[in-house]
């Protein structure tokens, strides 16, 4: 497969893993989440659209690059990791936000965070620039973390839909 292709497949990956997860957070943002209580750090609900669009970007293109680079040995670890980690998103929005499982949630977001730790670490070997691109989600991630843990806080670990 050549680079272009496996570039668009990897934003292709991406864009179906968001939409995906989207469709579980818009169901949850719709119900349960608006009666909800909500931390003090919790921020108006147009921050998440604007900080996931540039995050999705900023992945996509992280993994286009790592994508791109010559044969490593930790090339297909790195890209294992990534993945994993996105496709994480899909059952922490449809605990968190469409079963309102907030303790499951939790520990599937704790679990995005090492990985997420992970992916940074074994993109570093491969590409910096890759590795860097990946910050902002994963300060992103772990915000989001503390963001969980306070609704369990504020609501119990199960919120009743």
């Amino acid at each position: 497969m050549n680079k272009v292709n496996k570039s668009i497949l990897s934003i292709i990956g991406i864009c179906l893993i968001a939409y995906i997860s989207s469709i579980f957070t818009r169901s949850g943002v719709m119900g349960w989440y608006q009666t909800a209580v909500h931390g003090v750090l919790t921020p108006p609900k147009i921050t998440f659209r604007i900080v996931w669009t540039i995050l999705y970007i900023l992945m996509a293109i992280s993994i286009c690059k790592i994508s791109l680079t010559t044969t490593s040995i930790n090339k297909k670890k790195a890209q294992y990791l990534f993945w994993l980690q996105l496709l994480l998103h899909i059952p922490w929005c449809f605990s968190f936000f469409y079963m309102g499982y907030l303790g499951l949630g939790f520990l599937i977001i704790l679990i995005m965070d090492f990985i997420a730790f992970s992916t940074i670490k074994s993109f570093k070997e491969i590409d910096k620039t890759a590795s860097y691109l990946m910050y902002p989600y994963f300060i992103w991630i772990c915000y989001a973390t503390i963001l969980n843990l306070s609704y369990i806080i504020n609501n119990g670990m199960i919120v009743q839909i």
